[in-house]
């Protein structure tokens, strides 16, 4: 998620970054590519096009790598404009990076005037709500127990997807709006 407050984002992996638009994708030339086609894939799913302008517009750097807690699977630094995808996604399906990189695009939207804030639960909602629409309409018959577990938290309402955001600790001191 926004991973914040924590360190700095991890330097970008090997190989330089490039340019996809304006925003900027770091890693091995396989990396480039596969983040290069979920990006493509999220700009053309609902709120992933949302994400993705944001993406682009900020010249956001997007790269594999470790965010601060192993258990995250993505998360957005705002005060680096850097989304690193967690290093065991690499092998997952461009659906599920679009998926991810939704998410994590519309932390890139809403923060960008308020780099140094750390969100709000209604903001982990949304990113959350853009994720689903992204996922929902790009994952034909494909799994993936990450993303359908959250497909399952929005579609039982905002209210209670709120409540079950409260109880995950790092959201829990989180304001509403």
């Amino acid at each position: 998620d926004r991973g914040w407050p924590g360190p700095s984002a991890p330097a970008p992996a090997a190989g330089s970054p490039t340019p996809a638009n304006r925003c900027l994708i770091a890693g091995s030339a396989l990396d480039v590519a596969k983040l290069e086609r979920a990006l493509e894939a999220a700009s053309t799913a609902g709120a992933g096009a949302f994400a993705v302008d944001a993406i682009r517009e900020r010249g956001t750097l997007v790269q594999f790598g470790q965010p601060a807690d192993d258990r995250t699977l993505a998360q957005c630094d705002s005060r680096a404009n850097v989304i690193t995808i967690n290093e065991r996604l690499r092998g997952r399906s461009s659906s599920v990076l679009a998926a991810h990189l939704a998410h994590e695009g519309t932390h890139v939207a809403i923060a960008a005037p308020r780099p140094l804030d750390r969100g709000s639960i209604d903001e982990e909602y949304q990113c959350r709500v853009a994720q689903d629409e992204v996922w929902s309409a790009l994952k034909g018959n494909e799994e993936d127990g990450d993303c359908d577990a959250n497909s399952r938290l929005v579609a039982a309402g905002e209210r209670y997807a709120k409540e079950k955001l409260r109880s995950i600790p790092g959201y829990a001191d989180l304001p509403e709006y």
